[in-house]
């Protein structure tokens, strides 16, 4: 069941993240390798899945939509406000610091500046990556838990 929410919406999130990085790229003035291209779209696709494989868990796990709609900024504000995409990490105070690490988006930024600012390959941030990669496994193992609970396979 969560294999095939994960198959549809991943259509759709393809469309949507292919759209976004073509406009991206078009904007970027620095050149980029297409080295560089094929490994921001697969980090791309990571991002997208585990994005994705959240919003799924928080739907499961919502007892209604609107509890589903109320989840939304709990989810993405601590993100896009504790990611490194605004504000640099150093400028927090540690408490924040250590939630930031506990976010993909974080990671993501990481290795997004990496790859192109410094032209540092994607394999060699490979702690980032790691943990993109473990933050994926324990989401859809989340996902699968939530899933087989809601139709009653656990109590």
């Amino acid at each position: 069941v969560v294999l095939g929410y994960v198959a549809g919406f991943s259509i759709f999130a393809s469309i949507q993240m292919a759209i976004v990085l073509a406009y991206i790229l078009a904007l970027i003035t620095f050149p980029v390798t297409p080295g560089q291209v094929v490994a921001l779209v697969a980090l791309s696709l990571l991002v997208m899945l585990i994005a994705l494989l959240l919003g799924l868990l928080v739907s499961f796990v919502a007892h209604s939509e609107f509890q589903a709609v109320q989840f939304i900024p709990l989810v993405i504000l601590p993100q896009i406000f504790l990611s490194d995409l605004i504000w640099t990490l150093d400028s927090f105070p540690a408490p924040f610091r250590w939630i930031a690490v506990l976010l993909p988006l974080t990671h993501a930024n990481a290795l997004t500046r990496d790859l192109l600012l410094k032209q540092v390959p994607l394999w060699a941030n490979w702690g980032h990556l790691a943990v993109l990669l473990a933050y994926f496994a324990v989401t859809l193992g989340l996902l699968g838990w939530s899933g087989r609970r809601a139709r009653g396979m656990f109590t």
